[in-house]
């Protein structure tokens, strides 16, 4: 689907192999005196299926470790850390990443939302095919939203971001488990949110609309989680 909608879209199906075998950040090479391209460098706006299903047992050595945690600092901060050896260069990119796993937690740790797969009774149908017209008004929506929206200019009123405060203070007191991560998440989401809908800022009906879609995440959520235990 990724494939049909996007002009270019990379999946990763990580084995400990590969994970074990190179460093998949850029590096530098003293001998050749130039960059050697990782598996990470790409053009920017490339989302990354990372597919975790297909890990298999195996003991990652310390540049499997690093490259998970590559990784990782990708999907939290949109950060890729370029090796020259003798020092590290932070890089900021945009390369949106989107995680498979069959874990309760993902190995690579960061994502802003985990939404658990609904299982049915019996083998599942496949889905059917997209329309040619479907298929061009999502290429449509992607590259409206990506064009006419600026991220670094998303605002969010002085009056909602108190609100937002305050609600979050009243929600902790409940749940102690949430932390400021979570806030943290919300808000990107909230900022999704508005730019999948053509807007730069946020406003009360838009948040509304976050907090209700983010219940419903965690109801399906911990549902999952009492199948599991069961």
């Amino acid at each position: 689907l990724l494939a049909q909608v996007l002009p270019r879209c990379q999946s990763y199906c990580l084995n400990v192999d590969e994970l074990n075998a190179a460093n998949i950040a850029p590096r530098k090479c003293n001998e050749a005196n130039r960059l050697r391209a990782g598996r990470l460098q790409m053009c920017p706006g490339t989302p990354i299926l990372v597919d975790e299903t297909t890990l298999d047992a195996g003991e990652l050595k310390e540049q499997g470790v690093r490259n998970l945690h590559t990784l990782s600092r990708l999907a939290t901060e949109q950060v890729i850390s370029y090796d020259f050896q003798f020092y590290q260069l932070d890089w900021q990119v945009d390369l949106p990443v989107l995680i498979t796993t069959g874990n309760r937690k993902p190995l690579v740790d960061g994502s802003d939302v985990c939404v658990p797969a609904v299982r049915q009774d019996g083998p599942e149908p496949p889905l059917p095919p997209l329309s040619s017209q479907a298929v061009e008004a999502l290429r449509v929506f992607v590259e409206t939203v990506r064009g006419t929206v600026d991220p670094a200019k998303f605002e969010i009123p002085d009056a909602l971001c108190e609100q937002i405060e305050a609600d979050f203070v009243r929600e902790r007191q409940k749940d102690k488990s949430l932390d400021q991560q979570h806030l943290h998440s919300r808000l990107n989401l909230a900022r999704l949110w508005a730019r999948s809908h053509g807007r730069g800022a946020l406003d009360q009906a838009g948040w509304s609309q976050v907090l209700s879609l983010e219940a419903e995440r965690r109801k399906r959520a911990e549902q999952a989680a009492d199948s599991a235990g069961r």
